[in-house]
């Protein structure tokens, strides 16, 4: 593939909640300077329509069944992701090694959990192994899916969570705390000083509604 010289980053996400692609499309922004950034979504390639039903049915049960949810979140602590099961994977599979075959990236980042996983596969059928970065977009409480992912770094969002994915024995030198990946922009946003005055602000903050609006 054709190079401009920088550095190549593929960026993979998925359309299941926003935090993926929100996280996908500002670390793209803060790359934009130094490297050639692309973003995929191996999911909504490989399979349009069943994953455009699947994310209706997530957004369904993330929104009006939070207990049904939880559980199905708390069950992959007893999964084996290691281990290709599911048609639509193996279709998005496909699809991110199609992606790495055709832009070469320097580095593969990934802001879904399952991504490492098809990644490992991919190299050992005898793709080129590259440095990869798994972006984890929650925090605290961190899913299973996301702990044993064959990844070289996680980035994560703050102190605790960093410090709880030490005690569950990954390497501490592998864990980067960034915070959450914003828009680059708010960097260049004038700082008030301690005496300028400015009216306070309040949030209404519904951790999981039961209802999508107020």
């Amino acid at each position: 593939m054709k190079s401009d010289g920088r550095p190549r980053v593929l960026i993979a996400t998925a359309g299941f909640g926003d935090g993926h692609n929100s996280a996908a499309r500002n670390l793209a922004k803060a790359l934009a300077s130094q490297a050639e950034a692309r973003i995929i979504d191996p999911c909504a390639e490989g399979a349009p329509l069943l994953n455009h039903l699947l994310r209706s049915g997530y957004r369904v049960v993330t929104t009006y069944l939070p207990s049904v949810w939880g559980r199905i979140y708390r069950s992959a602590e007893r999964r084996d992701f290691s281990r290709q099961r599911a048609p639509m994977l193996h279709l998005a599979e496909r699809a991110l090694a199609a992606q790495i075959d055709s832009f070469d990236p320097h580095v593969l980042v990934s802001t879904y959990p399952l991504y490492p996983y098809f990644v490992e596969r991919y190299v050992k059928a005898g793709g080129r192994e590259r440095p990869l970065v798994t972006v984890i977009t929650d925090s605290i409480e961190i899913n299973a899916a996301w702990r044993k992912a064959p990844s070289h770094y996680w980035l994560v969002t703050d102190h605790d969570t960093r410090r709880d994915l030490i005690e569950k024995k990954i390497p501490e030198e592998r864990l980067v705390e960034t915070g959450f990946p914003v828009d680059p922009a708010f960097a260049s946003l004038p700082s008030p000083g301690a005496d300028d005055p400015v009216r306070p602000f309040r949030v209404l903050f519904f951790p999981t509604s039961k209802r999508p609006t107020v």
